[in-house]
Parts: C-alpha cells; sequence; structure tokens
C-alpha cells in the first residue's frame, strides 16, 4: 500500500456514494448519511457491490483503488444530530474500516489504499468558519485504531475547516487528503480561491493531497488557473 499523493501512482475511487444509494438504491438517508447501512445486511451487501464496480474499472486501467468507507457524515456534529453517541460512533467508523479490508481481500493484485472519509461538520455547501480540531479527533483516532492507511476529507467548503481537520489528523498521526468543493467561478463558497485556500493549509500542517469534489468539472476549472500550486492536487 502506497498513500496516493500528487505524481505517484494513479488510484480510482469512488464517485458519490450516498447519492447513488439514494437515487440508484431507493435508500432513505437520514441527513444524507450512509454509515448506519454499515450495520444493515442489505445495506452492506449493495454496498460491496458498488465498490466492485470501481475495483473492475481499476483492474482494466492497470491503477490502484482507494477504498474510502461511507462515513463522511459519522462525526461528532453529525453524529449528535442523528443520535449517535460517541462510542456508536467510533463502533460506525471502525467498521466502516473493516468492512474496506474486508473487500480489499477480494482483489489481491490491486494496490488497494483504505481510507476513512470525513466530511465537514456543517453544510458542505456553505461557507464555515475555523472549527476546533477536536471535533474531528473522535473520528479520525477511530480511522487509526482500525488500521486506516488514510483520512480522505471530501466536499469542504471552506479552508478555516480544513485546517482544524489537518492539525488533527496530524496531531494522530494519519495521513490526510483535503478536497474542497467550489461555486460555478472555481472559488469556495466564501469566496477563498483554491489556490489561497491550498496555501493556507499548508502552513498550518501536513496534507498528502489536495482533491476538488462534487462540483461540475466546468465550474472547477476557473480555479485551477496557473501557478505550481495546482501540482499539489492530485
Amino acid at each position: 500500500m502506497s498513500v496516493p499523493v500528487p505524481g505517484g501512482p494513479s488510484y480510482v475511487v469512488d464517485a458519490g456514494v450516498e447519492t447513488e444509494l439514494i437515487f440508484g438504491h431507493g435508500f432513505e438517508l437520514a441527513e444524507f448519511a450512509a454509515f448506519p447501512l454499515l450495520e444493515d445486511e442489505h445495506g452492506r451487501a449493495v454496498l460491496a457491490d458498488y465498490f466492485a464496480d470501481f475495483a473492475t474499472i481499476a483492474t482494466k486501467a492497470g491503477a490502484g483503488l482507494m477504498l474510502a468507507a461511507p462515513t463522511w457524515r459519522a462525526n461528532a456534529a453529525w453524529g449528535e444530530l442523528l443520535g449517535y453517541d460517541a462510542a456508536a460512533l467510533d463502533r460506525f467508523n471502525q467498521s466502516g474500516i473493516a468492512f474496506m479490508r474486508e473487500l480489499a481481500g477480494q482483489w489481491p493484485d490491486l494496490n488497494i489504499a483504505i481510507a476513512g472519509v470525513v466530511g465537514p461538520l456543517g453544510d458542505a455547501y456553505t461557507a464555515s468558519p475555523e472549527k476546533d480540531a477536536r471535533l474531528y479527533r473522535g473520528q479520525l483516532e477511530s480511522f487509526v485504531a482500525a488500521g486506516a492507511d488514510l483520512a480522505d476529507a471530501l466536499t469542504f467548503p471552506s479552508a478555516g475547516e480544513a485546517v482544524a481537520l489537518v492539525r488533527a489528523a496530524n496531531d494522530v498521526g494519519l495521513p490526510i487528503g483535503v478536497s474542497f468543493t467550489v461555486e460555478v467561478n472555481g472559488a469556495l463558497p466564501d469566496g477563498t480561491s483554491l489556490e489561497k485556500a491550498v496555501a493556507r493549509v499548508l502552513d498550518e500542517g501536513e496534507v498528502a493531497y489536495f482533491g476538488v469534489n462534487c462540483a461540475h468539472p466546468m465550474h472547477i476549472a476557473p480555479g485551477l488557473a496557473g501557478g505550481d500550486w495546482v501540482a499539489r492536487i492530485a
């Protein structure tokens, strides 16, 4: 296993598991949370089939595969809203990594990275202030305890919130990749450019790679104009 980094081996990643579960399979996900399906027999079967499709793509492409646990909402803020305490969230986050490891055993010839997915503590499409790094620590510690290779932060709407997460990940010793979401002009919801967001996060901590997700390519493109910083996006 190697943690994905810019310029390193290519990895296939999955594509919007919550959206696929809702619109492709008819699941009703409270607050867009997929992690409760880890304790549902039918849910686990659907998730297994979902990830198997990406393993097929990776095999055909001769690329690695990043298996990212469906834990985007399994953090302290959303857990409280959904009625799960810290012990329950720890169980879900660890079982998510264990499930990805179980699936990985089906494809011994693939270079597989096991990631715990981290989402923002609030609305992923509304600018948010810097958060207390301790709010992320429980989820990250669960990933470490379960043997995750890295944390994959998706759909972060602000550099401030990403800074808090990166500090926590660095503190627990877990490699992390950070992906921002952008508006139609290629900038974050608060107007910060991708270039400035990447620079601010790098000033505060160590990041394996950056990304942009959950936005149309035509909206992402304006944010990637010029500069050496773009090489940090994997």
